[in-house]
């Protein structure tokens, strides 16, 4: 009968032990929606996620992510090295030189596979910082826009060597990375004034936009065509200085700062253009047929005085 109690007893007291848990949530220093340009083997922060452990320590063996977006995944990253996984140094900031690379991606359709190649252990009570990054190809950009973001669906997409996995939210989205190539083929008319249609040529245009003629903003509600090649709706502005020839444009759009067009814009006081897209009634010179106007108003306001002084002394 002691016996049997002392059983009971031992089964009621046994407790099991409390298991290995990892908690995954996105880092707060995750970026946001941006943009970029292509730049040839630069890997780009897509998610951060810290980890923390309870329970024990936890070995992570390998992460995966679906791939989301606009672009052709296996043409506009980077056949070699797509993704790539680091732990953070520490800082909160990516950083591919100060970071540890713990894995790189293997690319399957949509889907992104990290198998660590080292251990990488969070230690129990403790946290670490992740960074998941793309590495574009040459192809990215290139005509329209390509967009990028990944999804890590749920606890079964983070392989450990024992224990659970907790994602909060789950599933864990990013937000949209966007590579564009900017460019300006054509800039018209390359000689004119205020009313004048602007047409511009090129790639990677996306709303909102400013385009601006030596500083001052162009006067008008810019249009930018379904595949992103072509801007209308716009006029130059007044004339902004004393300069009127060959004066820079810059561009701003709704994902890239300000950028220098190659081409420039020139005023006229009769601003028609001749059939070569010149200016047809610029001077040869420097400064157009206004600066003329200029010149002899500044001279008569000059003489004026010297002749008035003459009169009073006769």
């Amino acid at each position: 009968m002691l016996k049997a109690i002392a059983m009971l007893f031992a089964v009621l007291s046994w407790a099991p032990a409390t298991a290995q848990q990892l908690n995954m949530t996105p880092s707060l220093f995750s970026p946001g929606a941006y943009g970029q340009e292509y730049v040839a083997g630069v890997d780009l922060p897509i998610l951060a996620c810290d980890m923390s452990a309870a329970g024990g320590d936890v070995d992570i063996l390998s992460l995966e992510a679906q791939l989301n977006g606009t672009a052709s995944f296996s043409q506009d990253l980077d056949a070699t090295s797509p993704a790539a996984l680091w732990i953070d140094d520490g800082d909160g900031a990516f950083d591919s030189v100060a970071d540890q690379p713990v894995a790189s991606a293997s690319l399957l359709g949509s889907t992104l596979t990290f198998t660590l190649s080292s251990s990488f252990v969070v230690t129990s009570g403790s946290s670490a910082s992740v960074w998941l990054s793309l590495r574009p190809s040459t192809n990215a950009g290139v005509g329209p826009i390509d967009t990028f973001s990944v999804v890590i669906a749920g606890p079964q997409a983070v392989g450990i060597a024992s224990g659970q996995v907790s994602l909060s939210p789950s599933p864990i989205q990013s937000s949209v990375l966007t590579i564009v190539e900017l460019t300006v083929t054509s800039f018209s008319p390359s000689c004119g004034g205020k009313g004048d249609a602007i047409t511009i040529r090129g790639s990677g245009f996306t709303a909102p936009l400013e385009v601006r003629i030596d500083g001052a903003l162009c006067l008008g509600s810019p249009s930018v065509s379904g595949d992103g090649t072509i801007i209308t709706g716009l006029s130059p502005p007044p004339q902004p200085g004393l300069q009127s020839k060959d004066l820079p444009i810059t561009i701003q759009t709704s994902i890239l700062p300000t950028r220098l067009m190659p081409q420039t814009f020139s005023y006229c006081l009769n601003h028609g253009t001749g059939n070569d897209g010149t200016c047809s009634t610029c001077a040869v010179d420097a400064y157009c047929s206004e600066r003329w106007v200029v010149a002899i108003i500044a001279l008569v306001v000059t003489a004026l005085p010297c002749r008035l002084r003459r009169y009073s002394a006769g």
